[in-house]
């Protein structure tokens, strides 16, 4: 928020012109003009403050430099001011090589090693990068790039490498954990691994993983993203299975009151709301699944609330179909998603074919109490290929202490590998809780930057 002088001193005109994101926010430029000083005063500057919600007072992030004796002038000095999806984005890039030395494969698969780049913390293990599989014990892997982001305060930064085994899990070869910071003082004996384990234990003084260099780098930020005109489509799956209740019941998840919200209208509130924002046009898109529908009542994993139509317009649309669509139905089971995330990636892929700008945003709002099935992640992984991205919400308290939302969380973890052996190349899934709902919407911007970076580096 700007605050600017009192209505007696005020420009008769303030532009503020959008120049992008510097390190941690939008770089705005601002103006003037008509400016009518008072008695004995002959200067202007502008001071920007940031409204504290909790406290209700202003904190001043910047101020610019002071123009005298002009009525119309443009500041010098540009001024930042922290952008939220739902935090402040960082958008630059490090392109670093690595280079690895007595590599091989512990098990008696042949080897055929790769490496990711992920930031472990309590709430995921967060996908910055993997790398080609190189099949010779002195790997030398190409140089890639990766964003830089404001991850390592809630995590660590770590490389594992991995061996790709046919036709079965790949398995780990060694690990090791560093900093960003550390990173950046470049090649040499600092920036020389030797792996570890699973346990932490060293593998072997001879088993290395070396940083060749690394240098500042560029690429596409979510602000460049948006501003070419990238479409963000957003798809809302909603969970009905058994496990949720009845919506005639007071105690489910899916209750309807007359006069009242439940915690998945609720959570779909609080968590679309800063999506919805993002959006160039009211469409959404919105499915169910786990449920008996239809006058037949027949099963379906996939299924549109409005019969009529599978787009409702806006928020107020999706919970007043929600809503009315709940009292229609009949809970069933068992909880898959598989069904409504190939529904929209099949719609991502198309869109790659046809040359659309657009990035598809599948929300799944979910209890958490599902069986991990192969189909799952196989959907996961192929939709990890083109411009989408999974969320998953869960939903009801009591799924922070309940094991069985751990086959959902387990989605985000990685690898990822399809049933075809392919490996998901990109963090395409994230499970957001009550405990970690604005920290895995800020990660949304990043996602789609990702999904550019690694489209571009493909062309």
């Amino acid at each position: 928020m700007m605050r600017t002088p009192s209505s007696s001193t005020q420009p008769r005109a303030l532009r503020v012109t959008h120049d992008g994101m510097s390190l941690f926010g939008v770089e705005l430029s601002l103006s003037f003009s008509n400016f009518r000083p008072l008695p004995d005063s002959h200067g202007i500057r502008i001071s920007v403050h940031l409204k504290d919600n909790a406290s209700g007072g202003f904190l001043e992030l910047s101020q610019t430099d002071t123009i005298f004796d002009l009525p119309s002038s443009s500041f010098s000095q540009k001024t930042t001011v922290p952008y939220r999806f739902d935090h402040p984005q960082i958008l630059q890039f490090r392109a670093l090589r690595f280079v690895g030395e007595h590599i091989k494969s512990y098990n008696n698969f042949a080897l055929g090693a790769y490496f990711l780049v992920v930031i472990v913390s309590e709430q995921r293990t967060y996908l910055l990068y993997k790398s080609e599989v190189i099949r010779t014990k002195e790997a030398k892997w190409a140089s890639f790039r990766i964003p830089i982001q404001p991850l390592e305060s809630s995590g660590s930064l770590q490389v594992h490498v991995m061996n790709d085994n046919t036709n079965n899990r790949d398995s780990l070869i060694g690990y090791f954990v560093t900093s960003m910071a550390q990173l950046m003082k470049g090649a040499g004996s600092h920036n020389t691994y030797m792996l570890m384990n699973a346990s932490g234990a060293r593998r072997s003084e001879k088993l290395l993983l070396e940083l060749k260099s690394v240098e500042r780098d560029s690429g596409p930020s979510f602000f460049d993203v948006m501003r070419s005109g990238c479409d963000l489509r957003p798809s809302i799956g909603i969970d009905f299975t058994a496990s949720n209740g009845s919506p005639l019941d007071p105690k489910a998840l899916h209750f309807i009151h007359p006069h009242a919200g439940n915690p998945y209208q609720d959570s779909i509130i609080a968590n679309f709301s800063p999506i919805h924002l993002h959006m160039r046009d009211q469409r959404v898109s919105l499915l169910g699944f786990g449920a008996k529908v239809g006058p037949k009542l027949e099963m379906n994993n996939c299924f549109q609330l409005d019969p009529s139509s599978e787009y409702v317009l806006g928020l107020r649309g999706v919970i007043e179909t929600y809503r009315r669509a709940s009292l229609s139905l009949q809970p069933f089971g068992p909880t898959q998603y598989a069904d409504v995330i190939y529904h929209t990636s099949q719609f991502a892929k198309a869109s790659v074919r046809l040359n659309m700008n657009a990035f598809y945003l599948q929300v799944i709002f979910t209890d958490g109490c599902s069986n991990l099935s192969p189909r799952v992640v196989d959907a996961l992984v192929d939709a990890s290929f083109f411009p989408m991205a999974v969320l998953f919400v869960l939903i009801g308290s009591r799924i922070v202490r309940e094991k069985e939302a751990d086959n959902t969380r387990v989605l985000q973890n990685h690898p990822l590998k399809h049933s075809d052996g392919r490996v998901a190349p990109r963090q395409v899934a994230l499970v957001l809780s009550e405990s970690t709902g604005e920290d895995g919407l800020a990660l949304i911007p990043l996602m789609i930057s990702q999904w550019k970076n690694m489209s571009e580096a493909s062309s």
